[in-house]
Parts: C-alpha cells; sequence; structure tokens
C-alpha cells in the first residue's frame, strides 16, 4: 500500500510541479501555489516517490521516502501558517487548498509508514503486484 500511495502522490506532485514551471507570478487555476520553490520541491519529491514506487525498493527505502516527503510537506504548512509566503520562499501567497495539501498528504505520508502492511506488495488473488 505503500508503493500505491508514493505512486498516486508522486504523479500529484509531479503533475503540479511540472506544470508550475510554467506558470508564474499567479495561482494554478486560481487555487494553488506554483512559485519556483514549491515546484522544484514538488518535483524532487516526486522523483523521490516515482523512484520507490516503480522499482523494487527495500521496506526502509519506502518508509523513508513517505516519511521525507511527509515531513517536508508538514514544515511547509506550518510555515505557511507563520507567513503566508513562507518567509518570501512562495511571493504568490498559499491558499486553502495548499494547506489541505501540505497537511493532508503530510500526514497520510507520516502514518502510512508505522503500518507494518504499508510496505507489503498489493495482492490480487493472492498473487503479488509490482
Amino acid at each position: 500500500m505503500g508503493k500505491l500511495y508514493a505512486l498516486m502522490l508522486g504523479i500529484v506532485l509531479g503533475t503540479h510541479g511540472l506544470v508550475g514551471l510554467f506558470i508564474e507570478g499567479e495561482h494554478l487555476l486560481a487555487i494553488l501555489n506554483v512559485d519556483i520553490f514549491i515546484d522544484v520541491v514538488y518535483l524532487v519529491s516526486a522523483v523521490l516517490l516515482l523512484g520507490v514506487a516503480l522499482t523494487n525498493s527495500s521496506p526502509g527505502a519506502i518508509r523513508g521516502s513517505l516519511l521525507l516527503v511527509g515531513v517536508v510537506l508538514l514544515a511547509i504548512g506550518v510555515s505557511g501558517l507563520f507567513d503566508n509566503t513562507v518567509f518570501g520562499l512562495m511571493p504568490t501567497g498559499l491558499t486553502l487548498v495548499d494547506y489541505f495539501l501540505f497537511f493532508g498528504a503530510g500526514f497520510v505520508s507520516l502514518i502510512l509508514p508505522a503500518f507494518p502492511s504499508s510496505v507489503q506488495p498489493l495482492t490480487s488473488s493472492g498473487t503479488a503486484l509490482n
């Protein structure tokens, strides 16, 4: 389940980061921040998550990747609570949807690795799906 979540989150963050590279100075669809700082954070996170999701990664690598991305997302979210521009790193400011993304994906990324089944492969009719 951890690999599936890493795959889904990697696709979402990677797509957001990639589209954001071409839209600067305004919000994506008027609801998501696309400043260069967050684009780079999303792209690096996506590479990390997709790397563990699409390869035969060890359980420690899966858990570590999810934990690292969770900590980064939560740190940005908490920083945004103190300063809406994250101390100037995101000049267009954060929106409510950004906070949902940071805290929602961040908390799930921190909680999911705690479950023992999070690193087990998904199965279909008893056959492992890799």
